[in-house]
């Protein structure tokens, strides 16, 4: 039997760089897998069907061609006594699909179902919108995970900031979702790729500016006057609790309960991550409990009375449990949100408030105070370091005390 050989495509050449194929011989006409791999032709040694020295990683790439070029030829005579009478495409489908494991549309559904099971509804409307751009892009049901390539990704990013016109942020979430679904590939389905298409990947340049508020707009936003007895009332206090206290998300602040709080500590599960979370209260966050303290208030009473949830909550299914959360969680925080822009507004702040500004300015804060980035990333419950680097180039105590020093006046 024939087997599976490298081939260098100089007929489908793009942008100076021609795709390496792995082709087979059936009955004289080819079958062709994409590697995921396209390089400029002056590179690619055609004697032996390997890419040449003269390419900077080109050791790497031949061991990733060649892992795969040999999993194929061990994989081609199991595909071909089991179907016998099969077509050259339906052979290649075959050879290229382990129960629609390496089907980027099909790994990308069973994605987005593992992240509806674990109840986070927003994250997978929002990863779903994403994947369905992806597809509506490529035209290609049948995109394989191996088609991925850093050229097509390059490509989806000059088609989303130049057609699409969205933002560099806008840009690099779509981009990161499709690495998204090719990780969970790799991980869930133990599929050998050739090559990474985000091995070393530009994305596109943001431009961050967090908005935060400085610690006299913070006392101007606590001396706004509103109704004491109103919601504006509870969201200024929401607000102030975020700010002054450790940086708490909304979502986390508005699951908040009595039994989470012994006085002492705050002992609560993070909504994000399902981690626990477990931090001491300090004393302006005790002021602020202590207006909504009563006597009538039970341990699974939420702290602050925000949040309305449907209460059909009792009987759903898990799935739908999330789902009604989820939206109780939307409408909660879009009511929180536009009443802080009523308190700033009365505050004479013209900074666009919303419920994460609280949670920058906690960071901000405490990280011109002497804050490192390690505890900060502690408080804020980051899953590693790099997340809390967005705030290393604010206020830094250190520089400020060597302008004082050096400096001129």
């Amino acid at each position: 039997m024939n087997e599976f050989k490298l081939t260098l495509r100089t007929d489908k050449i793009v942008n100076s760089k021609a795709p390496i194929h792995y082709r087979l011989f059936i009955k004289g006409k080819p079958i062709y897998i994409s590697s995921g791999i396209s390089i400029h032709p002056r590179h690619w040694n055609e004697d032996e069907g390997i890419i040449s020295k003269s390419l900077v990683n080109s050791k790497r790439m031949n061991n990733q061609l060649n892992s795969r070029l040999e999993e194929l030829n061990e994989l081609l005579p199991q595909v071909v006594r089991r179907n016998p009478n099969a077509s050259r495409k339906a052979l290649r489908s075959l050879l290229i699909t382990n129960k629609d494991h390496h089907q980027f549309f099909k790994v990308a559904e069973n994605y987005l179902q593992e992240i509806l099971v674990d109840g986070e509804i927003g994250t997978h409307d929002d990863r779903k919108s994403k994947i369905a751009k992806f597809k509506g892009f490529v035209k290609n049901d049948d995109l394989t995970i191996e088609d991925l390539s850093d050229d097509l990704m390059y490509k989806y990013k000059k088609y989303l900031m130049t057609v699409k016109g969205n933002q560099a942020s806008t840009t690099n979430s779509s981009l990161k979702c499709i690495r998204a679904v090719f990780n969970f590939a790799v991980k869930r389905y133990k599929i050998k790729v050739p090559f990474n298409p985000f091995f070393g990947f530009e994305f596109a340049k943001e431009e961050i500016k967090r908005v935060f508020l400085t610690e006299e707009e913070l006392n101007q936003f606590a001396s706004a006057q509103v109704d004491p007895k109103s919601k504006l009332a509870v969201y200024k206090d929401m607000f102030l609790f975020a700010a002054k206290g450790f940086g708490i998300r909304v979502s986390d602040l508005l699951f908040l309960k009595w039994k989470d709080f012994d006085g002492y500590h705050f002992d609560y599960n993070i909504f994000k991550t399902k981690k626990q979370s477990v931090i001491k209260a300090s004393m302006a966050l005790k002021q602020i409990l202590s207006k909504y303290k009563h006597q009538h208030v039970k341990p699974d009473d939420f702290i602050f009375p925000v949040l309305i949830i449907d209460p059909a909550y009792e009987d759903a299914t898990p799935i739908e449990k999330a789902k009604i959360l989820d939206k109780a969680i939307s409408r909660a925080t879009s009511r929180y949100n536009k009443g802080l822009k009523q308190i700033a507004e009365k505050a004479g702040i013209t900074k666009n408030i919303s419920s994460h500004v609280a949670r920058h300015t906690f960071a901000t804060i405490v990280r011109s105070k002497g804050m490192d980035l390690f505890d900060l990333r502690d408080f804020l419950k980051h899953s590693n370091v790099r997340e809390t680097e967005i705030y290393a180039g604010t206020v830094d105590p250190k520089l400020d005390k060597l302008v004082d020093q050096y400096c001129l006046n």
